[in-house]
């Protein structure tokens, strides 16, 4: 027998019959006619060439093949309507066991995770996360096995959905012993001092280096590296200046002695987005995880 010639709904009939092993009260469980109820047990022991049902001393009593079936019925039609119960309804992060992977660069690793990783601690304890690198949040791995991404890639793709979660700007940083003095940096000074570069990806010209290059100047890049937070390391021990994202500033001089300075050229600001991809939009457990990233970024103001 296929499935597919199965009426479905003669199967919450036999539920109901089974129950109340009575065709008027199957009918009132149904909210059908009793007639209709009946026409529906004719039509159960066709398919299961089996009477079902048979008259006792005073009610109706199951067969065997009846009393063999009720338990796994009712266990499959619980099933079956748990698969169009609203999750979000029951859904509790406290209980949550699973692994989120998200893929981003060690500037989420110093501003947003921290702050999000206690939050996930306190709110949903069983909950396992990962961070990738950014280079792996491409579009097809957010299809397969990346749950989300952080960074200022502005996905177009259709099956993306995408969320700003704040706008960064460019600041200076140099030790706080620099010789430099004050809160910003002189063109002249910022020009002549060596620079730490983060490059992520091939070496070229940066949004910086293009600026500077309208007015005609170069800057002396004398180190590169393609980590956010190998960079301060090296200006700690130098008098060189690093240019990097305010938030991730801010925090490096909790922890380090480092000055934040004003460039001396106007940077635009970026926006910070994540992404996610269609297949997990409606994920009860993934949509919570948006919004507490969401509460975090907003709380970094």
């Amino acid at each position: 027998m296929h499935l597919s010639s199965v009426d479905l709904n003669l199967l919450v009939a036999l539920d109901a019959l089974l129950q109340e092993q009575s065709v008027s009260g199957a009918a009132k469980r149904l909210r059908l006619s009793q007639s209709a109820t009946s026409h529906a047990l004719g039509r159960l022991r066709e398919l299961f060439g089996d009477a079902l049902l048979v008259r006792g001393y005073r009610s109706m009593v199951p067969t065997e093949r009846a009393c063999a079936i009720k338990a796994p019925l009712r266990a499959h039609l619980d099933g079956i309507r748990e698969l169009f119960e609203d999750e979000t309804a029951s859904f509790d992060p406290r209980t949550l066991e699973r692994t989120f992977v998200i893929a981003s660069e060690d500037y989420f690793s110093a501003t947003l995770l921290p702050p999000l990783y206690e939050a996930l601690q306190r709110k949903a304890p069983r909950l396992r996360l990962e961070v990738w690198g950014y280079d792996e949040g491409e579009p097809k791995a957010l299809s397969t096995t990346i749950d989300l991404t952080a960074g200022v890639r502005p996905f177009q793709e259709a099956n993306l959905h995408t969320e700003v979660l704040f706008d960064d700007r460019m600041v200076c940083v140099v030790r706080d012993k620099h010789p430099s003095s004050g809160n910003a940096l002189a063109l002249e000074t910022f020009v002549s001092l060596p620079h730490v570069l983060v490059g992520l990806g091939q070496p070229g010209r940066t949004h910086v280096d293009a600026l500077l290059a309208e007015r005609g100047i170069n800057r002396r890049v004398t180190l590169r590296v393609h980590h956010f937070l190998a960079a301060p390391l090296a200006v700690a021990a130098s008098d060189a200046v690093l240019t990097l994202p305010e938030r991730l500033a801010r925090r490096l001089v909790t922890f380090g002695d480092f000055r934040v300075m004003e460039p001396p050229i106007d940077i635009p600001s970026f926006t910070y987005r994540m992404a996610w991809h269609e297949r997990c939009h409606n994920d009860p457990g993934h949509r919570w995880l948006r919004r507490l990233l969401a509460q975090v970024a907003t709380l970094m103001d």
